[in-house]
């Protein structure tokens, strides 16, 4: 037989093609007929439509295509291994009537146009189909269908409801196993099921996203429906922690209810970009053009799919999509050691989205007021902002606390031994060890709520008594709310003392010289890397150099608009009073007197200029929260009026 040849979809319409699997036993050879269709929200169809995992990309298994648009033909088509056993598989359970849309079939995968045509449709081509079929696999030697039965006996335990799936009749439970008894056995195959590829894989993060609630997961014979599929992963969350295994299936278990409860569309794509950057896919490309359904219309306007155009191209739409909206956030995901120095004209400020491997994004808190960005592109490898420069790096400590295995205490005291200075005062060596805790944890810590002050207490205590007994306590510490956020913490990342004193926690490719900037626009501090001649201002600027993105900083003392507004008169204090997002935010208060104060005492001058003041009604006394608001209509002149100096910075 010939190669099977597409001919071209009607580009006037929401044009795509649909397969069907011709009757046959399981061990028949594969044959299909393919049909052109259009789809729309006023016109629907009737048909499936395949989540799965494409396999090794080199090899082939050949299909037989004997009908195409009508017309009799004897063509063979080439599949990968994967996913001809998901056709074999569901050829039992489909009928003739019920065609399913399979991307590696249906999109003429050697026509980069076609591609960039249909793949922006992929989302509402989900979205628009009766039920998205999620191939797991076959049962393979891993029992995988044992597996997915427990997790359908388990749900419907829990609910004590036998919800069946209306696919076929419901298969006879050979494995009716209690999930009060899980044991080791039964979390190996969990464990085995939910590391199969299909989690990791970026495309399906749309694909269960958007589909409706008729959505299955199959794997092998068995099925159930993918809503209680996320149910029962949710359900083991915190369940026999003490058996083996159990704790990998309940870190997989988070992943599931992540994918579970995404947004059907409207994301911010920073965020998406953040939360898939570890998932796999074959094209770099994809790492952005995987997420764009999930996005609003401002990020597909802006961004276009097109598989001719380089990585860096795509990636640099997504830069400036994020600045086109006044933010720089974007830059704080940049990695210098993970950075594509060997790909000529990759810019710095540009991240690599397709390394996995980059540092661990942190959750902190403000510290640029909420101000919008001021950029300017003076040359395609150029983004210059406008920012202010806050210290320099003096010395860095390299560290290794992350892994699992590493000796948590033992570096844990080298480092507080080598910054906190000895001293015969306990309350200023309680202020270091604080300081100390404060940047390892990255101020997370002092949120208020629940446990925060244990928490505080918890990692104060630890490091204490690792000083005392200089770094080897003789009982266990049961300090894992510390420990764990320590680790996530310092992920990469090196310790490191500034010019001024300052402790903070900055990439692990930072060194002596850098830079501790806060660029207008950008939530959080970086830190950059001088390489030009210039001379440096003594106040406010860095003169005409031109620098490289290292990364994300942590900075104690350069939150809550410090950098930018300076430091508080000592009369006003700041107390913590919950979390407005991923924010800390506090009240200020006079330290005499106690009481609340109901505002920034530095910024009396712009109150008046503020055209969307939030009243302490409307936000539960939490009285900086307003400030983020107003603050976005000061302009860069008002800074300068106040005497606050900012200067541009050009990254390459």
């Amino acid at each position: 037989m010939s190669n099977f040849q597409y001919q071209a979809l009607d580009k006037g319409v929401f044009a795509i093609r649909l397969a069907s699997i011709l009757p046959g036993d399981e061990e028949d050879p594969m044959v299909l007929e393919i049909n052109h269709a259009t789809i729309s929200e006023e016109s629907p169809i009737t048909y499936l439509a395949l989540s799965y995992v494409w396999g090794t990309a080199t090899e082939r298994v050949p299909v037989s295509v004997v009908r195409y648009n009508g017309n009799t033909v004897q063509t063979t088509l080439h599949i990968t291994p994967n996913l001809f056993q998901a056709l074999r598989h569901l050829r039992g359970i489909i009928q003739l009537s019920i065609p399913i849309w399979i991307d590696a079939i249906c999109i003429n995968q050697g026509d980069n146009g076609e591609k960039a045509l249909q793949i922006p449709r992929m989302g509402d081509i989900y979205r628009l189909a009766n039920r998205v079929i999620v191939w797991l696999g076959g049962d393979g030697t891993d029992r995988g269908e044992y597996a997915l039965q427990l997790l359908r006996n388990h749900i419907e335990a829990v609910n004590s409801i036998v919800r069946f799936v209306d696919l076929e009749e419901d298969p006879e439970d050979p494995d009716n196993i209690d999930p009060a008894y899980f044991c080791a056995i039964h979390y190996e195959a969990l464990h085995a099921l939910l590391q199969r590829p299909w989690f990791d894989r970026l495309w399906i993060r749309q694909e269960v996203a958007l589909a409706n609630e008729q959505a299955v997961v199959m794997c092998g014979h068995r099925y159930m429906l993918w809503a209680d599929f996320v149910s029962a992963c949710t359900s083991l969350r915190g369940k026999n922690t003490d058996v083996s295994k159990s704790a990998e299936v309940q870190d997989r278990c988070v992943l599931v209810i992540e994918l579970g409860t995404q947004t059907r569309q409207g994301g911010n794509l920073e965020y998406l970009l953040v939360v898939a950057r570890k998932a796999r896919c074959f094209d770099p490309r994809d790492k952005v053009y995987g997420l764009l359904g999930l996005t609003t219309e401002y990020y597909r306007q802006r961004i276009t799919m097109n598989y001719d155009a380089p990585v860096l191209d795509v990636y640099r739409q997504v830069v400036e999509a994020e600045v086109g909206r006044g933010r720089l956030s974007i830059l704080s995901h940049c990695d210098l050691s993970t950075w594509p120095s060997t790909l000529p004209g990759w810019p710095t400020w540009v991240p690599d989205w397709s390394n996995g491997a980059s540092t661990s994004h942190l959750t902190t808190v403000i510290s640029n007021g909420g101000l919008p960005a001021h950029v300017q592109y003076p040359n395609p490898h150029t983004l210059r902002a406008t920012g202010l420069y806050v210290d320099e790096i003096q010395t860095v400590y390299e560290m290794c606390i992350n892994p699992v295995d590493a000796p948590f205490n033992s570096e844990m005291y080298r480092l507080a031994r080598a910054v906190i200075p000895v001293s015969d005062d306990p309350d200023v060596q309680d202020k270091m060890v604080d300081i100390f805790c404060q940047t390892i944890c990255v101020d997370t810590y002092t949120v208020s709520g629940k446990g925060w002050r244990s928490f505080h207490d918890e990692a104060t205590r630890h490091v204490k008594l690792l000083l005392a007994t200089a770094g080897k306590p003789e009982s266990a510490l049961n300090h894992d709310n510390f420990i764990r956020r320590a680790r996530y913490s310092c992920n990469r990342r090196s310790l490191i003392v500034t010019k001024h004193g300052k402790l903070g926690l900055a990439p692990a490719a930072a060194r002596s010289g850098d830079a501790v900037c806060v660029l207008i626009g950008c939530p959080v501090p970086l830190v950059l890397r001088p390489i030009a001649t210039g001379e440096r201002k003594e106040v406010g600027g860095v003169g005409e150099k031109k620098y490289q993105v290292v990364g994300q900083c942590h900075l104690h003392g350069c939150a809550d608009d410090e950098a930018v507004l300076g430091e508080l008169p000592e009369s006003v204090g700041t107390r913590p009073t919950s979390a407005f997002g991923s924010t800390v935010l506090h009240e200020y208060f006079d330290r005499a007197s106690g009481e609340a104060l109901p505002e920034d005492p530095r910024l009396p001058g712009f109150r008046a200029r503020t055209r969307h003041l939030l009243r302490d009604s409307d936000i539960g006394g939490n009285y900086k929260a307003w400030r983020f608001e107003w603050l976005g209509d000061v302009t860069l002149q008002m800074l300068r009026d106040a005497g606050i100096g900012v200067d541009s910075f050009d990254l390459v």
